[in-house]
């Protein structure tokens, strides 16, 4: 039968003004001795998610430094010239930037002739945001060398293989807590 004991841990380093700071961490107690409540923890989704995301994202980062753009600025272009003209909230939603940040981004795109933005004639609070012909044009100048990074992530993964994690990927975001 499994007890849960209490223990306390003396740690006077994790103070900076000097008072000792005690640690509390409960610890399964059973027959065979002390074990963790987590001792094996699951691998974890969202870090690999992460580290896969960083290995693509190196093929396509020195294509966005030469054309200086960020991430973030090329998934609001991108985003533009597939879906067209956006409300400012649906492009953040879309290109999973959050609202305060997306505001800096559109701002830099604004200032560099890449993106336009206009009012709703009904509802001025409502701004639209879509592509400039500039902007059209920078996505065309880097269409090409963004096909190739895909076609050398597939050639490298697997056309069966990425095909499968994409599907796989689309049912993922369908998910709710």
């Amino acid at each position: 039968m499994a007890v849960c004991r209490k223990r306390w841990y003396f740690s006077p380093a994790l103070d900076s003004a000097g008072a000792n700071v005690l640690q509390f961490i409960n610890i399964l107690i059973n027959q065979d001795g002390y074990l963790p409540l987590m001792s094996q923890p699951r691998p974890s989704l969202t870090l690999t998610l992460l580290q896969a995301r960083e290995a693509t994202m190196a093929f396509f980062r020195p294509a966005l430094n030469a054309h200086d753009l960020t991430e973030q600025q090329w998934r609001v272009i991108r985003i533009l010239r597939q879906q067209g003209e956006l409300e400012s909230h649906q492009l953040a939603d879309q290109a999973c930037i959050l609202k305060p940040s997306m505001s800096g981004v559109l701002k830099r795109l604004e200032r560099d002739g890449l993106v336009g933005r206009r009012k709703s004639p009904e509802d001025q609070r409502r701004i639209f945001i879509s592509l400039t012909v500039r902007g059209q044009q920078a996505f065309l100048a880097m269409s090409e060398e963004m096909e190739r990074n895909y076609q050398e992530i597939q050639r490298q993964f697997g056309s069966d293989k990425l095909e499968q994690l994409m599907v796989l990927l689309n049912e993922l975001k369908k998910i709710r807590p």
